[in-house]
């Protein structure tokens, strides 16, 4: 009876992420073959790389955040007081860091990128809008519903803008200012003292840093594998394959969306219960297996017509084949939800990191062996996830046997 409990409460979280991610993919469908009609293959693949940069600037300021606030979802359900000590924390050290990687990102670009300096600044407003985001809070709290609200209230007023704006400039200012009037009309709503932070002196941040680096380290090299690929493309290729390369990974993101929303359905309920991970029996695990490998072998065949509906309604085959490549990585994405929840709340940071940098050595291998060949770069991104789980079921096999 209480698994059931517990598996409502997943079903419950898991429909409203589920939710915000399946809208994510509709707004894709969407905005994109209109930002590509709109500003072409070359402008958009200046646009998309400096998102990654600044998305990837983004990850940095939530340093440790976006791992330790679901390790902490049950003591800030029951008390005010740990709520309002750690979201002060939150914003303290989003602000700090924010500010400093504004700076010196804008020295940087108006040293050496003269020709984007407008582009860059004008998409710096997203590193800022994104320090009072309450996501983790409401994923912790399993108060999803607010998550898919802002999710698609913002990403419906960015498609308003993407339709009047006529200046690639303001494409990423636009993002970040619809997500930002979105929030700032939540923080109201939910009732949750949002508004009661306290600034901190800097030993208490600085405390904070210390105890949580390794997963500040797991969060960035994470995060790294997936925004040095844009960024790398366009360097080695050209921004023009650098967009060729976001319509397959659009894709690709929405599946790990679906994966993401899983792990935020299911590592608080984990947190707050402390059950048995024996719950899932066998049979439901092969259930899930084959549905996944169903579902690749979907994408593999219905990629060309995919790649066709982003791609403004035009055939490209390059797009196509990097799609096919990286759908063979998606039953990665799912079937480490549990060893890596497992690894997080027996707090083996550690080992998380040292599987986290093993990962990203193979990718970055690949990038070194096969600079010239897009299709390779993709390989390496699909073997690296294959270690990467390889590496959870070998360590928890043996901590299971000492």
């Amino acid at each position: 009876m209480k698994f059931k409990n517990y598996r409502t409460r997943f079903l419950i979280n898991f429909f409203w992420l589920f939710s915000l991610n399946n809208l994510g993919y509709l707004f894709s469908i969407i905005t994109l073959p209109i930002l590509i009609s709109k500003f072409g293959y070359q402008d958009m693949g200046v646009v998309f790389t400096v998102q990654a940069i600044i998305f990837g600037m983004v990850a940095i300021a939530n340093y440790s955040l976006v791992f330790y606030i679901p390790t902490q979802s049950k003591a800030i359900s029951v008390n005010e007081n740990a709520f309002k000590e750690t979201w002060s924390l939150s914003i303290n050290i989003r602000a700090y860091i924010s500010v400093l990687l504004t700076l010196a990102s804008l020295l940087f670009v108006f040293i050496y990128f003269k020709d984007y300096f407008n582009l860059w600044l004008l998409s710096l407003p997203i590193v800022i809008f994104k320090i009072a985001n309450p996501i983790l809070f409401f994923n912790a709290l399993e108060k999803n519903k607010y998550v898919l609200l802002i999710g698609f209230l913002s990403k419906l007023l960015f498609l308003l803008f993407v339709i009047v704006i006529s200046n690639k400039d303001y494409i990423n200012f636009c993002l970040g200012l619809s997500e930002l009037l979105i929030v700032l009309f939540f923080l109201k709503q939910s009732k949750q003292p949002f508004f009661e932070f306290q600034l901190l002196s800097l030993k208490k941040i600085t405390l904070f840093l210390k105890i949580t680096f390794n997963l500040f380290l797991v969060n960035f090299f994470s995060l790294l594998k997936s925004a040095s690929i844009l960024p790398l493309a366009t360097y080695l290729f050209g921004p023009s394959y650098a967009t060729i390369y976001t319509l397959a990974d659009k894709i690709i993101n929405m599946v790990r969306g679906v994966s993401g929303a899983m792990f935020t359905s299911f590592f608080p309920i984990y947190n707050k219960e402390r059950f048995d991970l024996t719950v899932f029996r066998k049979k439901t695990g092969v259930l899930i297996l084959c549905c996944l490998l169903l579902f690749v072998a979907l994408i593999y065949i219905g990629s060309p017509y995919l790649i066709f509906v982003l791609n403004n309604f035009q055939e490209n085959n390059i797009a196509v084949n990097i799609l096919r490549i990286l759908s063979l990585s998606i039953p990665m994405f799912f079937i480490i939800i549990p060893l890596f929840s497992y690894l997080l709340e027996l707090k083996k940071w550690n080992i998380i990191l040292n599987f986290a940098i093993l990962q990203l050595a193979v990718l970055f291998l690949f990038y070194m062996i096969f600079h010239n060949n897009l299709y390779q770069i993709a390989i390496g991104f699909v073997i690296s996830e294959y270690i990467l789980l390889a590496g959870y079921i070998f360590y928890i096999a043996k901590l299971k046997k000492a």
